[in-house]
């Protein structure tokens, strides 16, 4: 579900700057893909589960919610890594490299 979501992210931001720069589809598509996996590589996977909590749990003197014992919910950041974001970027290069 979260490479579908960002293929879709990555489509629509390489229309915005199709439109907005002109030119192809094809390069600005492998440029978006790739920056979302580069960012999702570097940030280990939580940088946008935890950036909706992170204001109340610095309120509330606790620590990051990523310290919380694993609950068997979502991608760990390993398959974050493996299951997202490297397909991102191999299609993204993929993408750029072509033609």
């Amino acid at each position: 579900m979260l490479l579908a979501v960002g293929l879709v992210v990555g489509l629509v931001a390489a229309a915005l700057w199709m439109l907005t720069k002109g030119g192809g589809f094809r390069v600005p598509f492998a440029v978006t893909l790739m920056a979302m996996g580069a960012l999702l590589a570097l940030t280990g996977g939580n940088a946008l589960s935890r950036s909706g909590s992170m204001d109340t749990f610095a309120f509330l003197g606790k620590g990051p919610e990523s310290d919380d014992p694993y609950a068997g919910e979502g991608l760990t950041n390993v398959g974050m890594f493996l299951f997202v974001a490297l397909p991102l970027l191999v299609v993204g290069l993929a993408l750029y490299g072509t033609g």
